[in-house]
């Protein structure tokens, strides 16, 4: 050490969590204790810094990924946009995904399955667009920004994204905007969000007609009075009404008068609150449904008819169409609130 003018060295270790990360030291200092102290007061600071360090990443990573699926959350989205809107990258896509009937797995399997089905989905988007950012926005709706890729590359990657959806029997609603160059993020998704909503309406609406085709017809016809001027004239009522129940408050049973063909199930109606519950988590506009569902009160609604009142709502199904429903006594006396008349009328 003489040889080489060496005659006084110190060092201090930088730790992190008990691992060594490096080390700091110092050649013949002219004050070697003065040094020492200073080398272990910087090797501190550091440890403190990589620490922090760290913890910053792991806290920004959690601040920014959803805790069920692990893409990204609304917080990165909305970081992001800032950005994209600032690069204006090119080839730029939009894809918004809505998960279709996740209330209705939720209910029937609990939300541990609706969990599944959401990570199920989240992993499969992930895996397909592993290049590209995947977004949870919340609820049941992604998103997907991708930048770089044609948009029949990003087609093509929708339809393995759909495959995989296939194996385990799940649908979704997609809508996509594409431009050559990205100008304004927050317009790209608004126009993918309304051809999503578009796909959605398709969707329950073809669901709605096949399950009416597939209904027994036996089933499903309208009652017959053997008197021919009421027999036709109910058939014409058809073309005006989507259903018309006779429905017992008291038992919660139900009597078809008008071919129900706004439901569309093959079931016992003798629990008519169970078939209306379905026909609101299936048909009804999401929108709507807490004002439908209001409708399962049956005292509520025996004390709108004792008063004197007609208890209607006008909602929207999946498709578009417009309905009013509207429940009318069938006794003259207000006070015998029993045998109701439902009558679900197009607009």
């Amino acid at each position: 050490m003489l040889k080489n003018g060496i005659k006084d060295v110190s060092f201090a270790s930088i730790i992190d969590r008990n691992n060594h990360v490096g080390i700091l030291g110092t050649i013949n200092p002219r004050k070697s204790t003065v040094a020492r102290k200073l080398l272990e007061d910087v090797a501190v600071c550091c440890s403190i810094a990589i620490y922090n360090k760290k913890h910053l990443n792991k806290t920004e990573l959690a601040a920014t990924t959803d805790s069920l699926t692990g893409a990204l959350n609304r917080v990165a989205y909305k970081k992001d946009i800032m950005v994209f809107d600032e690069e204006k990258p090119e080839q730029f896509s939009c894809v918004y995904i809505d998960v279709n009937e996740l209330h209705i797995r939720n209910n029937k399997y609990g939300h541990a399955a609706g969990d599944e089905m959401l990570i199920y989905i989240a992993n499969s988007l992930k895996e397909v667009f592993f290049d590209h950012n995947v977004y949870r926005m919340g609820g049941d709706e992604f998103l997907v920004f991708a930048k770089g890729t044609e948009q029949e590359k990003i087609k093509a990657d929708i339809e393995v994204f759909i495959e995989q959806l296939d194996l385990k029997g799940y649908h979704v609603a997609i809508g996509i905007s594409f431009r050559s160059r990205n100008t304004n993020c927050e317009e790209m998704v608004r126009e993918a969000e309304i051809r999503m909503y578009e796909a959605k309406a398709q969707y329950y609406q073809s669901k709605e007609h096949n399950s009416i085709a597939e209904t027994d017809d036996t089933i499903y016809l309208q009652t017959k009075t053997g008197i021919k001027e009421i027999d036709t004239m109910i058939s014409v009522l058809k073309d005006h009404y989507n259903g018309i129940y006779r429905v017992s408050l008291d038992n919660d049973s139900a009597h078809r008068i008008l071919m129900p063909s706004y439901l569309g199930y093959k079931e016992n109606e003798e629990n008519f609150s169970k078939l209306l519950t379905k026909y609101i988590n299936d048909i009804v506009h999401p929108d709507y449904h807490r004002a439908v569902s209001s409708f399962l009160n049956f005292d509520a609604i025996k004390r709108q008819i004792s008063m004197g009142k007609t208890p209607s709502v006008t909602y929207q199904k999946m498709h578009g169409e417009t309905v009013t429903l509207s429940i009318h006594n069938m006794s003259e006396d207000k006070d015998n609130v029993n045998e109701t008349l439902w009558v679900f009328a197009k607009e």
